[in-house]
């Protein structure tokens, strides 16, 4: 049984960002670099207008579920906040956890940000707390997102149909993807030589 991450948050230190536990005061930060519409696919509590009010639901469910322990990801260089990223459905009785609630400042998508990111979440699911499985999953009509996951390595599982009622009264579809800790050695493999070539 691995130990509940929650019970002692880590701060997660890369080469270029720091992923530290989420604080309610995020919430003002998150509200001025990216827009609700971000949130389009979430079926967990979403920020409900572009305040701080409105992001104040979004950053305590973070703070308040005990299934899930949610980062602020910032910029070593500058500690400028970027974006935010999450242990969800953590269940130390599997061995498991999920990564997910994944988003970042316009101007930081497609940039190292989310292969450091990933690198550091899944390194410490799979070499600190000793997980045997990592889920990731997202809404099937998110295109974007299941390319990001596929293109971490993450095993395709299946979808779920009429999984997840979202916000905005749909049921949606939900992916499945997993990473097995035999499976980890290449995929970090693979987010190390992706970081390489933005830094060439």
């Amino acid at each position: 049984m691995i130990a509940h991450p929650k019970s002692n948050p880590p701060t997660l230190i890369g080469k270029h960002v720091r992923l530290r536990p989420v604080v309610a005061s995020d919430a003002a930060t998150f509200a001025s670099i990216t827009p609700i519409e971000t949130f389009r696919y979430y079926v967990t509590s979403i920020p409900t207008e572009q305040s701080e009010a409105g992001f104040e639901p979004f950053v305590g469910f973070m703070l308040n579920s005990p299934i899930t322990l949610g980062f602020a990801c910032e910029l070593l260089e500058t500690g400028q906040v970027v974006g935010s990223s999450c242990y969800l459905d953590i269940r130390p009785e599997d061995d498991h956890v999920e990564i997910g609630m994944t988003w970042y400042a316009p101007e930081w998508r497609g940039t190292f940000v989310n292969p450091e990111c990933k690198l550091l979440l899944l390194g410490y699911a799979f070499e600190q707390l000793g997980c045997a499985k990592v889920t990731i999953k997202c809404d099937n009509r998110n295109e974007h997102s299941k390319a990001a996951i596929q293109k971490l390595g993450a095993v395709y599982e299946g979808t779920l149909r009429k999984h997840r009622l979202n916000q905005f009264g749909e049921m949606r579809d939900t992916a499945y993807y997993g990473i097995l800790r035999e499976e980890w050695p290449a995929v970090k493999a693979g987010l190390e030589e992706r970081l390489i070539k933005y830094e060439s």
